[in-house]
């Protein structure tokens, strides 16, 4: 959500990076719901989403309300997919083509106070156990099993960092496992001390399109 509102603030560095009707991706916490009949007597809803670093209105026509009104609760955590609406003198929107429970049952409860934490250092990690990490195994196959999760970033300050700790703030809930960040330009290992991530399916696959597939090993 932050490199969205970044895209279209005209003080950040990032201005223009992203653009009207743009195609995106977010996750987040449903924060606000307000519904509304239209013309035609059908409902529709503006979703206010939060992650680590903003939020963002999420406007829901008709057509995609009737397909997940079920999934609109407060503080649900939900995944949307959808296209960006910019007008002038008006924050951006992201308008929902898709959206999905980032559970097995829709009913997530993420831990309202981690969304205040923020990462903690807490040294290196040995090299002797990066070279003994295991493949990746597969997203069914990892749920609930794996105790750490290695992540490989270009920087602690690019914008997949901030997209990683946004998921683990947000799902880490009953987390299962320990969350260590490798950043490539630094050389130096970073352990999120605060919580654990919960290893849900979904989360694992928002993970991997965060970071790309190749950039993660559970263990």
């Amino acid at each position: 959500i932050a490199a969205i509102l970044s895209a279209f603030d005209e003080n950040s560095e990032d201005y223009g990076t992203m653009k009207d009707r743009e195609a995106v991706s977010v996750v987040g916490i449903v924060r606000k719901i307000v519904r509304k009949n239209t013309k035609s007597g059908e409902t529709m809803a503006f979703i206010t989403l939060e992650d680590y670093l903003g939020e963002i209105e999420v406007i829901v026509f008709s057509a995609v309300y009737l397909k997940i009104s079920h999934l609109l609760t407060i503080d649900a955590a939900i995944s949307v997919f959808g296209t960006l609406s910019s007008r002038e003198d008006a924050a951006v929107k992201l308008i929902a083509q898709k959206i999905t429970p980032l559970s097995p049952n829709g009913s997530t409860q993420p831990n309202r106070q981690s969304l205040q934490q923020n990462a903690k250092p807490s040294g290196a990690v040995s090299s002797a156990q990066s070279n003994t990490q295991k493949p990746t195994p597969t997203v069914k196959d990892s749920a609930h099993t794996c105790k750490q999760i290695f992540i490989r970033l270009d920087s602690f300050s690019c914008k997949a960092y901030t997209r990683v700790l946004s998921l683990v703030s947000i799902f880490g809930y009953n987390g299962n496992a320990e969350v260590i960040l490798y950043s490539k330009e630094s050389a130096k290992y970073q352990k999120l001390t605060s919580q654990k991530l919960n290893t849900l399916p979904k989360v694992l696959e928002t993970l991997y399109e965060i970071c790309g597939k190749d950039n993660i090993i559970l263990r």
